[in-house]
């Protein structure tokens, strides 16, 4: 799915052709580096826009959904709060 050229991206050389990595196989899944090449680096981010934006769309499309990290928040006692006076120690 990724090695199609994204979206016609116009801002990006088709020689050498666009193409995904293997970057690392993890817990929180497969992450992929997507190579693609500038023929003006002061173009970069509208370049990134346009290759990260259809495969974006095209995943979503897939169903798939972006993995996100999971954080517990736990309030730390107030200054002077002995840990033996919270509930449950």
């Amino acid at each position: 799915m990724m090695l199609v050229r994204p979206g016609g991206a116009k801002t990006i050389q088709s020689d050498p052709a666009p193409d995904a990595r293997v970057l690392a196989y993890e817990e929180g899944g497969i992450t992929y580096a997507l190579r693609y090449w500038l023929s003006r680096f002061d173009r970069d981010a509208d370049c990134r826009d346009e290759v990260y934006g259809p495969v974006d769309e095209a995943l979503r499309r897939a169903g798939t959904i972006a993995p996100h990290r999971r954080i517990e928040l736990i309030p730390a006692a107030p200054p002077g709060f002995a840990r033996a006076q919270q509930p449950g120690v």
